[in-house]
């Protein structure tokens, strides 16, 4: 009751009590005996405030039921096991979430992960086949993988008449990628974070201060996570004469060893349908104009999308990127 005082709607209240679990109740999965397939009784997981997957999933079925909800237990094969067959009977599960139903949705819920917000589910429990307990029975069902997944950079660059650079950079991400990247966020050693942070600089700009950084909603599901820092990058430019060239502005980073063999026994697994996208913008001291830019380029199939455009500004240039997985499996 205390946790869904002020929350008005069926959907609020069970996105109150998901993120109490999900957020307060720490994975401890001692699995010997009749522990390892027996939960704990609800009110032992609470008082305890840990339990193994399904002493968590028992307990938001009971905290969701006590406010008058329809919850139910669910087993899971995540991606690391065998998918089950609706026409063949086996037991492959590995794991046990929860779903509630609100009208005529059910909403699966992962409690075990930190960092998923209510209505999604960790990237191992997507596009999987299930097993739902209902009062009346089971019922074999699926759960779909999700949209939306992307992470989005943004640059802004400002060079000054002696060429060095003033750098503003951001990372967002949406979907499966926010959930790890708010678990790496959240969980990382401040100064690891730091010293990723340099990494990236110095292949940006080789001689590189951070003057700053800022993490948002790492704990907060109802934003995406982001990080965002500032440095400067003495000499950006690398100069040619009379020319000056600017370095790789490439942020995507794509893998080209998933094209470096002439076949293949096995599909790639780009584990869903996503987008990263890319923009810089690049202001010039007024002594620069824009000589020369790469050509735009898009390139287009049945699995993948790639567009890569410059476009001179008044005073600089923007560079966009953005590279989309139309299909998971390749």
């Amino acid at each position: 009751a205390q946790l869904t005082a002020g929350r008005g709607s069926d959907e609020d209240k069970a996105k109150a009590l998901y993120e109490f679990v999900a957020k307060n109740i720490r994975y401890v999965a001692i699995e010997y005996g009749d522990s390892g397939h027996e939960p704990h009784h609800a009110a032992e997981v609470f008082m305890n405030r840990y339990g193994d997957c399904k002493d968590q999933a028992v307990l938001l079925v009971a905290l969701m039921r006590g406010q008058g909800l329809e919850a139910f237990p669910v087993l899971i094969p995540t991606r690391q096991a065998y998918p089950i067959d609706k026409d063949f009977a086996s037991i492959h599960f590995n794991h046990a979430i929860a779903v509630v139903k609100l009208g005529d949705e059910l909403i699966f819920m992962d409690p075990t992960s930190t960092t998923t917000p209510f209505r999604e589910v960790p990237l191992s429990d997507q596009d999987r086949t299930v097993m739902v307990f209902f009062d009346d029975g089971f019922r074999i069902t699926d759960i779909a993988p999700s949209t939306g997944n992307a992470v989005r950079y943004s640059m802004d660059i400002d060079i000054d008449e002696k060429e060095n650079a003033a750098v503003t950079r951001s990372v967002t991400t949406e979907g499966f990628f926010a959930a790890g990247y708010r678990y790496y966020l959240k969980y990382t050693h401040p100064e690891l974070i730091k010293e990723d942070i340099l990494q990236k600089m110095v292949k940006i700009g080789t001689f590189s201060e951070l003057t700053g950084y800022t993490i948002e909603h790492a704990d907060d599901f109802d934003f995406n996570p982001k990080l965002s820092y500032t440095f400067n990058a003495e000499k950006f430019l690398n100069p040619a004469g009379d020319f000056r060239i600017l370095p790789a502005l490439d942020q995507l980073g794509l893998d080209s060893n998933t094209i470096g063999k002439e076949s293949r026994d096995f599909p790639l697994d780009f584990d869903g349908v996503s987008t990263k996208t890319a923009d810089v913008s690049l202001s010039l001291p007024h002594n620069f104009i824009v000589s020369h830019l790469p050509q735009s380029q898009v390139v287009e199939n049945r699995w993948f999308k790639l567009v890569i455009s410059y476009k001179r500004l008044t005073e600089g240039i923007a560079f966009h990127e953005e590279f989309t997985v139309k299909q998971r499996f390749v």
